[in-house]
């Protein structure tokens, strides 16, 4: 039954972190450039509504070895998560049209994803494996 619960504690953690990353990645692109704030605000409510799925479904290609790895060798350290989750911004930055210039961005906003994973599921990898076997 804990591993039931762990793997929607994994999913909803996925979930708001993918938000969490688009939404920093829509604010920090909408105010990098020059113009009106309000037309460049509401195109990055159109941008954040498209771009969710897409950020989810590159991410889930990447992070799923990372979560399974982590939940197998109970890695619970917040560092983890925000350097490999800086670690795919930079290269989802590489693989993207402009290449290194939004690099930066990306990975900022991809290490609050991390974070904000770990702070749902992270710190809590592995343990129910330790339960299961006591």
């Amino acid at each position: 039954m804990r591993a039931v619960l762990r793997l929607f504690a994994i999913a909803f953690g996925y979930l708001i972190a993918v938000g969490v990353t688009t939404a920093a990645v829509t604010v920090l692109f909408a105010f990098m450039g020059e113009g009106d704030r309000l037309v460049e605000g509401l195109s990055a409510l159109v941008f954040f509504a498209s771009m969710l799925p897409v950020f989810g479904a590159f991410a889930l290609k990447a992070w799923l070895p990372v979560i399974v790895i982590a939940e197998w060798q109970s890695w619970r350290n917040w560092l983890v998560y925000v350097a490999l989750a800086m670690i795919v911004g930079v290269i989802g930055a590489f693989l993207g049209p402009d290449g290194l210039i939004d690099a930066a961005p990306l990975a900022a906003s991809a290490a609050l994803g991390g974070l904000t994973y770990w702070l749902i599921a992270g710190r809590n990898a592995g343990r129910w494996q330790k339960d299961r076997a006591v």
